[in-house]
């Protein structure tokens, strides 16, 4: 393994140091560059040029899932792995879907040097296909499937087809499926215009169309759905994308 430029994204000097520390005692050879804001982190993307990012998730005018979209934007082949105190596993299955390489707790920093090993080592043995494309990794997908079924909001993953048209199911986790009455093995795969044909009155398809095309989270608010198999009320807490898939969490009724 060649020597890795590492930018570390964290606002905390001591917990910088510490990350280097534990980075350079288990042998991994490095240079490295900290930031601490938006502007400092752009900058370093465009100049530093870093092989890889450790990112803090909650900095005081910046967060993890922010300058995540930004390096999808900015530097798409760089893996991102987000260093943080406290995340939960409902952000952690949104930054997972939404292309970051893994996380790391800070109490747990023992892992970060084999994580990045291993992060790295994937990206020499299977490299991108295209600009932006993440690597094929089945234990990052298992542990974001894993996460997913283990919390009680509702979350359903999906890709554009026909030309942001229509949008299928790629996977779905268990809360979901019990919100919405529906098994795994009906959903996966097919038009979420199909499963459910009142998307486009109920208003959420636009906001499905915009988050794919965007790349900008957004919520949608408590309304209405109707059709001939469910009247309900629901709301959707987030969606986010990547320009591969979109990742939706819903608290109540109705994808």
């Amino acid at each position: 393994m060649e020597e890795l430029h590492i930018l570390i994204l964290e606002d905390n000097p001591d917990h910088a140091e510490l990350i280097k520390r534990t980075l350079s005692d288990s042998g991994l050879k490095f240079t490295s560059k900290c930031v601490s804001n938006e502007e400092e982190y752009e900058r370093a993307l465009d100049e530093y040029r870093p092989t890889i990012i450790l990112a803090g998730y909650r900095l005081p005018a910046f967060d993890g899932m922010t300058a995540l979209l930004v390096a999808k934007h900015k530097a798409p082949e760089v893996p991102f792995i987000i260093v943080s105190a406290t995340i939960g596993e409902e952000l952690a299955v949104e930054a997972l879907s939404a292309g970051a390489a893994d996380y790391v707790l800070k109490d747990q920093l023992l892992m970060l040097a084999p994580l990045v090993r291993r992060v790295i080592n994937e990206i020499e043995k299977h490299p991108r296909k295209g600009k932006g494309a993440p690597p094929e990794n089945k234990e990052v997908e298992g542990r974001f499937r894993d996460l997913a079924d283990s919390i009680g909001s509702g979350v359903a993953v999906f890709k554009s087809v026909n030309k942001v048209n229509d949008f299928i199911f790629v996977d779905i986790n268990r809360a979901a499926c019990a919100i919405e009455g529906v098994e795994k093995d009906e959903v996966i795969g097919r038009s979420v215009q199909d499963l459910f044909p009142g998307i486009r009155e109920f208003g959420l398809l636009d906001v499905l169309r915009r988050v794919w095309t965007t790349g900008v989270p957004e919520h949608h608010p408590v309304s209405f759905y109707c059709d001939d198999r469910i009247e309900a009320t629901g709301r959707v807490e987030e969606l986010s994308g990547d320009g591969e898939r979109i990742l939706l969490v819903e608290d109540d009724r109705i994808l």
